[in-house]
């Protein structure tokens, strides 16, 4: 494991930060989401009059984890103004080079041109948006509100409301089900809503409480679904619109982040409470292992084999961990 690497936070206005690897890592310069994978971090800090956004591009190639904190550099950066509060999730459209960004606080999607370094546009009067999802094949963004409950289809080119999903409350993570071509919805006390890509209901799976983070197999029909209110992982089978298991969470608790890597049976669960990512065995649902991470963790993201990537979410810095979970 790689000591985590504290980013200074400065006195500065809202920004949009990029950071990249030297060109000596294995991938040089900038790589995209679906190409090798990069993540983004967003960090807020209550400076009394205005907030930073940090946005962290992070290169996690097959040399990267080997790397000291100091491999990755300060790129540039894309100045945020009039963007106060938290920040939320993230979504990418990696072909046109933009990033939807859930301004939760400032109940506005900011949507940016990574490639020229610029904000391209605002939509604005959402209430309090969590999840975003772009979807390249209809080029539709889908943005998911906490208070009002409702999940909002935009066309991503003229930002045009196309529908509104009106669920019972908290409309928070979205996925992709790529094997249904359908949009999954976590949403209010326990369920999964799902969506097709112009926004019609096609039905809900209901849970036992609200889900945070939740992955879906591309090769099997399965999604994990953390629950941190029932200090469990719940397992859904897609096809039968139902909970197939319920895979206690013993050793830490608040589990909200997950990432999958589903070649190797292996899921990792972020917890709040101790700092820990467990390591489950997604075949038995068992823990194979935990380790100790930063505080308040919101966010994981896994670069199979190669190297995983968990955030902090808490004031006043944000803090990195990289880890090489999938070495031998």
């Amino acid at each position: 494991m790689i000591t985590p690497a504290p980013f200074s936070c400065t006195n500065t206005p809202s920004a949009w930060m990029m950071i990249r690897a030297p060109s000596s890592v294995l991938f040089p310069g900038w790589v995209t989401l679906s190409e090798h994978y990069w993540e983004t971090l967003a960090e807020r800090r209550s400076l009394g009059i205005m907030n930073q956004v940090v946005i962290a591009g992070l290169l996690l190639g097959a040399v990267l984890y080997a790397q000291p904190p100091n491999a990755l550099k300060l790129s540039g950066k894309i100045e945020l103004p009039n963007v106060d509060g938290r920040i939320d999730h993230f979504s990418a459209d990696v072909k046109g080079h933009r990033l939807f960004m859930s301004a939760l606080g400032n109940h506005t999607v900011e949507i940016l041109d990574i490639q020229n370094g610029k904000r391209l546009h605002t939509i604005p009067d959402l209430e309090e948006p969590q999840g975003l999802l772009y979807d390249p094949a209809s080029n539709h963004l889908f943005a998911a509100c906490a208070k009002d409950g409702t999940t909002k289809v935009f066309d991503a080119t003229t930002f045009q409301l196309l529908a509104t999903v009106r669920f019972s409350g908290n409309a928070d993570n979205i996925r992709y089900d790529a094997r249904n071509q359908r949009i999954v919805v976590g949403y209010d006390v326990g369920a999964l809503g799902l969506l097709d890509a112009n926004g019609r209901r096609l039905g809900d799976i209901p849970l036992d409480a609200h889900p945070e983070s939740f992955q879906i197999e591309k090769a099997g029909a399965r999604v994990f679904v953390n629950v941190p209110n029932k200090e469990e992982i719940e397992v859904v089978d897609l096809a039968k619109k139902a909970v197939i298991a319920r895979w206690p969470v013993t050793s830490a608790l608040r589990n909200y982040p997950m990432a999958l890597d589903e070649a190797h049976h292996r899921l990792f669960i972020g917890c709040r409470t101790p700092a820990r990512l467990l390591v489950i065995d997604t075949e038995t649902g068992k823990q194979m292992a935990y380790l100790e991470i930063v505080g308040d963790t919101d966010d994981a993201a896994s670069n199979a084999p190669r190297s995983l990537f968990t955030r902090r979410n808490k004031l006043p810095c944000p803090f990195f961990d990289f880890f090489s979970p999938f070495a031998s």
